[in-house]
């Protein structure tokens, strides 16, 4: 929820020096919260990657989104939310990237360009030593 989220936000533009993908999809936060999540991507170098789908989006979070999406701060592949405008409103629509929802989290064919992309894993194959 918010307070989560603010927590979150203060630590990620403080203090992050490795963490490069979050998820925090369907956990009830509302604008102001991904409001401030997304004013620490302004100042967080290193996160790369996050998926928001799931939360209450208000018009302000909808343009801090739109706005990290259009300065090329957040790569349309890194978060699973893309922009639309209709009557000079801006909202976000659930974009998936070739995921099956609810189904391991995975690509639905191949490795994935970057192994952070979409917060999936990689999945190397195991060889036994005889």
């Amino acid at each position: 929820e918010d307070d989560g989220a603010f927590y979150l936000s203060d630590a990620l533009a403080t203090h992050n020096q490795t963490l490069q993908a979050l998820s925090v999809t369907y956990n009830n936060i509302s604008g102001a919260g991904l409001v401030a999540l997304s004013d620490a991507m302004k100042t967080n170098p290193v996160l790369s990657y996050i998926y928001i789908w799931g939360n209450k989006f208000d018009e302000a979070a909808c343009v801090a989104f739109a706005e990290l999406l259009q300065t090329g701060r957040l790569k349309p592949t890194g978060t699973d939310v893309e922009p639309y405008e209709v009557d000079g409103r801006i909202y976000l629509a659930e974009v998936s990237h070739g995921l099956k929802r609810h189904y391991y989290w995975t690509p639905s064919y191949g490795e994935p360009d970057n192994e952070y992309e979409n917060a999936s894993l990689a999945i190397n194959p195991v060889i036994e030593h005889l």
